[in-house]
């Protein structure tokens, strides 16, 4: 599946070599990077989900700061999101 990928990439840079130089040379080097995990089976490919970390934080944050809405001094703002 990988060496499909790099056909399909040398025939797509082919194109855009002649309109995009720069953008052809940096999809030449930085693609095949990413191809070996078509080599992967298709369970393993599935999209992983990494934003849940951040989402989890700023619920965190907004969970805190709710139940307060008006903080007196920035200090005050700032405790609750340290915690």
């Amino acid at each position: 599946m990988a060496d499909r990928g790099r056909t399909a990439l040398k025939g797509r840079l082919g194109s855009l070599r002649k309109e995009h130089p720069k953008l052809a040379e940096w999809a030449e080097t930085a693609i095949p990077e990413s191809l070996p995990v078509f080599d992967f089976p298709t369970a393993s490919r599935l999209r992983p989900y990494t934003t849940n970390g951040l989402e989890r934080t700023h619920r965190e944050r907004r969970r805190r700061t709710r139940v307060v809405s008006i903080f007196p001094t920035p200090d005050a703002g700032l405790r609750p999101l340290s915690a």
